[in-house]
């Protein structure tokens, strides 16, 4: 257990160093952190932008820590090293290799989109630690006799990272392909309804638990709603996403442009002078482009050997990852930004042990290959973490140039 509590404690540390940076909430924490202690208080959602459960998360945080930035944020910091540890129990349980799980771990931090999405608190890092979770319980299900144990599990996983924002329900469509195509039609039917069942009643239980009868989820609605008033309020939320159009963020970009690193955006930013020099401070949402373009070279590598060779996980790995990645192209939402990579960003990191293990890479060029992507990490760690910095620095200049 050496390994994975190394991991543990390591990301929790890094990711709750000078967490408290900026003193105040900034980018969609606004919206989140007011939502959150409201749901724990007094179990009324009136943010209906997202299902509540990974607010009403955020919002036990400040119960237990305080109405402060570290309060805000802490949710997400274990979420985020909890995320990390059950990541490597996924490589490794994909993969039978402790070496490449450590490899894939360790690219998701130096990646900086799940290091970032663990130092904010918005809702992404809690719905990628239960679809992370229900991933790991599916791979393990099909090493045993009974499967359908732990995909019942699995999908209860799924369906809570959809309560926590609903693009954690998307790895329920290839579950049910792959049974669907199995011919495992009541597996598919068990599965599908506990996975949405998971869905609606952990935000239903959640809401009770503050309330006597089903809590507002929306503002304006009265009490006393039952769960098809909660299916009616998905609807609600279904068209508020559809009709929105963030007119005060200069940062959208292209889908096609998030794997190669293009896209990035400040959630942060704030200009100071001292001293006759110009300072900058701000939280900057970027990848790390040596890791990006490592994705990138092995998604080719695991797809040229799925395609010639039929490799299930190759296979698998390559079809999840355009799914979680292009998903997006058909969804009826005009605006996008590169956060929306995120989920598909910790399958590359997974791609990228994968390729390794094709190419039978050896230990030491795994350990360099890490050495290496950490320089980018380094240089862009006073933007990633809200430092102050000389705005006319090399890594400002460089990074203007990419935004602009």
């Amino acid at each position: 257990m050496g390994i994975p509590l190394g991991l543990l404690l390591g990301s929790f540390f890094l990711f709750v160093l000078n967490v408290s940076e900026p003193g105040y909430q900034y980018f969609d924490e606004v919206r989140y952190v007011p939502a959150g202690i409201q749901i724990v208080a007094r179990g009324v959602n009136e943010n209906w932008s997202h299902p509540p459960l990974a607010k009403a998360l955020i919002g036990l945080g400040v119960a237990i820590f305080g109405d402060r930035p570290l309060g805000w944020r802490i949710a997400n910091v274990v979420a985020g090293s909890l995320g990390v540890l059950v990541f490597y129990f996924l490589s490794s349980s994909l993969l039978g290799s402790r070496p490449l799980a450590v490899f894939a771990a360790a690219l998701l931090i130096l990646g900086q989109f799940h290091f970032l999405q663990s130092r904010v608190a918005t809702l992404d890092v809690s719905m990628a630690l239960f679809m992370m979770l229900g991933a790991w319980i599916w791979i393990e299900g099909h090493k045993r006799k009974n499967a359908l144990t732990f995909n019942i599990f699995s999908a209860i996983c799924f369906g809570i990272a959809g309560a926590c924002k609903w693009f954690g329900l998307a790895l329920v469509v290839p579950m049910g392909i792959h049974l669907l195509l199995q011919k495992k039609y009541k597996n598919l039917a068990c599965i599908t309804g506990i996975a949405m069942g998971s869905f609606f009643a952990s935000q239903l239980l959640l809401l009770s638990m503050r309330h006597p009868t089903y809590a507002p989820v929306i503002d304006g609605m009265e009490a006393g709603y039952s769960l098809w008033d909660l299916f009616g309020v998905q609807i609600k939320m279904l068209v508020a996403q559809i009709n929105f159009e963030n007119k005060y963020h200069f940062y959208r970009s292209s889908w096609w442009g998030w794997p190669f690193g293009l896209g990035a955006m400040w959630l942060d930013f704030s200009t100071f002078q001292m001293n006759d020099k110009a300072l900058i401070k701000g939280i900057l949402y970027i990848g790390n482009p040596l890791v990006l373009w490592l994705g990138v070279l092995s998604l080719i590598v695991c797809t040229r050997h799925a395609w010639g060779t039929k490799d299930r996980v190759s296979l698998s790995l390559v079809v999840l990852f355009f799914w979680l990645w292009m998903l997006w192209l058909f969804l009826p939402r005009s605006t996008a930004f590169l956060y929306y990579y995120y989920p598909a960003s910790i399958l590359s990191c997974l791609i990228c042990a994968r390729a390794a293990q094709l190419l039978k890479v050896h230990r030491h060029i795994l350990v360099l290959t890490l050495a290496t992507s950490a320089l980018p990490f380094l240089w862009l760690y006073p933007v990633l973490t809200g430092r102050l910095v000389d705005s006319n620095s090399f890594p400002i200049t460089i990074i203007h140039a990419l935004i602009k």
